[in-house]
């Protein structure tokens, strides 16, 4: 059997081996995910605490007016005599009264609502931060990574051309079908009389009779097997 087949599988399983580490390397495309829904959240909060500092200003100023309409009214009613008009003014202060409670109580909740949300937004900041961060990292790392494994792909398929050459049509036929029949591992060799790949241990009359055949198979699992002489 032609040595240049065993050696034409192992640069093929060197190639796949460094396409799949290059598939599986991680692009950042989880870290740029975490980012982004950080951000959403962060966009969120603010504009939630944008929309309570507002309506916080609002009951503000309906405070202020129902307070200078109570003064108001307080100092008609301590001018006026006519019974009919103090019994007016007096329901009217107490309705300004019982607004101007429930706008403190409405403006003290406005108030620890909007610390809470100050005090979440500052969290999202640093979670952004953190998370733009590692998409830096992440991202760096791959670029590296990718840059170094395209590399060695390079140089490994420059001499694919040279080695491929070194094989008949036929044997080349014969490897390509061992190869796609096997997912990719169509030659095997024997080490130690065992198949390198199944690991089934092969006969002494294999053994003895592979070295002078052309394409040796293996016993068991039937790939092209490499066997020194």
């Amino acid at each position: 059997m032609n040595r240049a087949l065993l050696d034409l599988q192992h640069l093929d399983s060197s190639i796949i081996s460094l396409s799949r580490e290059k598939k599986a390397l991680d692009d950042g495309t989880s870290a740029r995910q975490q980012r982004d829904e950080t951000r959403a959240l962060l966009d969120a909060a603010r504009a939630e605490e944008r929309g309570v500092t507002a309506t916080l200003r609002t009951r503000e100023g309906e405070l202020e007016d129902t307070e200078t309409k109570i003064a108001r009214q307080k100092a008609r009613l301590n001018t006026s005599s006519n019974a009919h008009d103090v019994s007016a003014l007096e329901r009217d202060i107490g309705g300004l009264t019982k607004k101007r409670g429930d706008l403190d109580e409405t403006i003290l909740g406005l108030m620890d609502e909007g610390e809470s949300l100050q005090k979440r937004v500052g969290e999202l900041e640093k979670e952004l931060a953190r998370t733009e961060a590692e998409v830096g990292r992440v991202e760096g790392e791959f670029a590296t990574s990718s840059a170094d494994l395209d590399a060695q792909l390079a140089r490994k398929r420059a001499l694919r051309p040279t080695l491929a050459g070194k094989l008949s049509p036929v044997e080349t036929e014969k490897y390509v079908a061992s190869f796609k029949k096997h997912s990719g591992i169509g030659v095997s060799e024997a080490v130690k009389g065992s198949c390198s790949v199944c690991g089934t241990t092969l006969s002494r009359d294999f053994l003895r009779a592979a070295p002078s055949e052309a394409f040796p198979q293996c016993e068991s699992c039937s790939r092209l097997i490499f066997v020194a002489g």
